[in-house]
């Protein structure tokens, strides 16, 4: 069993067959949005990564999809790490 964890993914999901409306308050998160565009992945590139996935002996627990996956978690997993250090001496005072 493999979780696959993909990372945000481009597609034409809101121009065909949802009725939208645009709303002003969110014309900053839909700039951003298309300023970021290359950073979502595309949908059609999945499936050849999904069955090379099923094909293997070995599959990995958890697979990132993506070039932003990666980086993304590197980054919180870094600061997560951090505030273990940092607090390290209580968890180690806690063992008894």
């Amino acid at each position: 069993m493999t979780l696959v964890e993909p990372n945000g993914y481009a597609s034409n999901i809101w121009h065909t067959g949802i009725n939208t409306q645009s709303n002003p308050v969110y014309d900053g998160v839909r700039k951003a949005f298309s300023a970021s565009e290359t950073s979502f992945g595309n949908v059609e590139a999945t499936a050849p990564a999904l069955i090379k996935l099923a094909e293997t002996k070995n599959p990995p627990l958890r697979l990132l999809l993506g070039k932003v996956a990666l980086p993304f978690v590197k980054h919180n997993y870094e600061q997560r790490l951090k505030v273990w250090e940092e607090w390290n001496e209580v968890s180690v005072e806690a063992h008894g």
